[in-house]
């Protein structure tokens, strides 16, 4: 359809050996093939090929020069460029409660719930999407304390690893791999094959860094099997139960932090 934004993004993609991964990290389409899907699940990095908020994230970093409002636009333009994910929907959904929770002084644990609440109201279904309860997780890794302050971004990877365990389960390698190859696709090779998809003389660059990438990943170790990985349609219990008891434990922290 022509007002189909994922469609429209992927007739943009390049003619190239890798397009099903320029597809799939820059529009989130879901042509990926098993083995090379399955590749990126083994390795924990999924979540960078499927557009999720990690991707609002680096956009956002790279449009901090716009004032807010025009940012959340761009963004929300983004949204629909891949299809209205349930993943970066919640992210950009935050992101415009975050204009008034800023008033209200809410924390991000209290911020993270209301937008969840206001999600499922609009979209039910979402209540039993792996993926948008995936993305709550890693949304409450995020608001979680810093377990190392002076490596934010191990810190934060191993959050994220604890909590997409009963999901995704995969190697503890995973961490580390996080830690290392997310700010190369998200800071260099993510901006880079946009810019290839403008600038198409780029693409032999970007096919060299994707045939790269993926002869490195081949070396990481695999996720185990696990008959233990949630299922159900009751897993919204899991990140349901977890954020309430959070925000119980915040609140005696809050306390002390306000009369200290």
């Amino acid at each position: 359809m022509i007002w189909d934004g994922a469609e429209i993004c992927s007739t943009w993609m390049p003619a190239s050996e890798h397009r099903e991964l320029y597809s799939a990290l820059i529009c989130a389409s879901s042509e990926l093939s098993g083995a090379n899907r399955q590749l990126w699940i083994d390795v924990g990095l999924i979540h960078l090929l499927i557009v999720s908020g990690a991707h609002l994230h680096f956009l956002e970093h790279w449009l901090k020069f716009l004032p807010v409002r025009v940012r959340l636009l761009v963004l929300g333009g983004y949204c629909w460029l891949t299809g209205f994910g349930a993943p970066v929907v919640r992210a950009w959904a935050r992101r415009l409660m975050g204009l008034v929770a800023r008033s209200v002084g809410f924390s991000l644990l209290q911020l993270e719930l209301v937008t969840v609440v206001a999600l499922v109201a609009v979209h039910p279904a979402w209540l039993f999407s792996r993926s948008f309860l995936m993305c709550w997780l890693c949304a409450l890794a995020i608001a979680l304390p810093r377990l190392f302050p002076q490596w934010p971004n191990l810190s934060l990877s191993l959050a994220c690893y604890l909590m997409l365990l009963p999901f995704c389960p995969s190697a503890p390698s995973t961490v580390l791999v996080n830690v290392l190859v997310t700010p190369y696709i998200g800071g260099v090779l993510l901006p880079l094959c946009i810019l290839a998809v403008l600038v198409p003389w780029l693409l032999p660059v970007t096919d060299l860094m994707w045939t790269l990438l993926l002869e490195i990943l081949q070396h990481f170790p695999v996720a185990t099997p696990a008959p233990w990985i949630a299922v159900g349609p009751r897993l919204f219990l899991i990140p349901l139960v977890l954020h309430l008891v959070l925000l119980i434990a915040e609140v005696p922290w809050r306390r002390a932090r306000a009369f200290s």
